[in-house]
């Protein structure tokens, strides 16, 4: 277990800087990434969220009918945190509508918002069609990576595919979450394994990791829980230097008994 895993640790808000008011995750089919945003807004709700606001997650990926946020919506109930989702995801429609909610993030400065959009093609459309509410805004685009899925299984694929989300939505990626992952609970040996090919990724596309997302020691099982937290080095390119998102499984997949 990595030294930062320390259990005495308090899991807070541990890390350097205040997240974007509006964080939006992107990211190929078996990214995560829809975890991530669920478990990203419960860290909001526990540890950022101040008297008077809001937490909303948007669950705009219209994609995948199977990894979706709007799983969560027990969960994201019980720490007060509004689900906004469209009426049209995972339907026919061809380019579904946004829900009406979804704008309110921009107008009201007391919201913080975590938008959980898929990085294909359509998922990009819907990142494009929010570009100039986006402008002017504090927002901030990440690119959950697994490199353990095939688009994103070497540094030259996963620096690919930030380009490729970048040209589709003419907006700049700000970072990567390494979310190395087989749907294991326990996947800390996984992400330091791999954590040389994100590195070298995140190079190719000048980008940082901001954190690292792992279920290797989640504190409760029930979602209590959702701690960032960071290590001890002074070196920001090592994966011990790293903020981690201890993660508490939100969504069931259809492999799950």
């Amino acid at each position: 277990m990595p030294q930062f895993y320390s259990p005495s640790q308090h899991p807070g808000l541990d890390m350097t800087g205040t997240p974007a008011r509006i964080t939006v995750f992107v990211g190929a089919y078996g990214s995560g990434k829809s975890e991530i945003s669920v478990n990203f807004a419960l860290w909001l709700a526990r540890n950022v969220r101040q008297a008077g606001q809001r937490v909303i997650l948007c669950d705009l990926d219209m994609i995948n009918p199977y990894y979706r946020s709007a799983d969560a919506k027990a969960l994201l109930a019980d720490n007060q945190i509004e689900l906004v989702a469209s009426m049209y995801a995972n339907t026919n429609v061809d380019v579904p509508s946004l829900p009406a909610q979804v704008f309110s993030v921009f107008d009201n400065p007391d919201v913080l918002a975590v938008l959980d959009i898929g990085g294909e093609d359509l998922g990009a459309r819907v990142v494009g069609s929010l570009r100039n509410r986006l402008a002017g805004e504090d927002f901030a685009i990440n690119l959950v990576v697994n490199p353990y899925r095939p688009m994103t299984g070497t540094p030259e694929g996963i620096a690919r595919a930030a380009a490729d989300i970048e040209s589709a939505t003419g907006l700049r990626l700000q970072g990567m979450v390494d979310n190395a992952n087989l749907l294991e609970e326990a996947n800390w040996h996984l992400i330091e394994e791999s954590f040389a090919t994100v590195a070298e990724g995140a190079r190719l596309a000048g980008l940082p990791i901001v954190f690292a997302a792992t279920m290797a020691v989640a504190e409760e099982a029930d979602g209590t829980e959702a701690a960032m937290q960071v290590g001890e080095s002074e070196d920001d390119s090592t994966l011990a230097a790293l903020p981690v998102l201890n993660l508490v499984r939100s969504i069931h997949y259809p492999t799950d008994c």
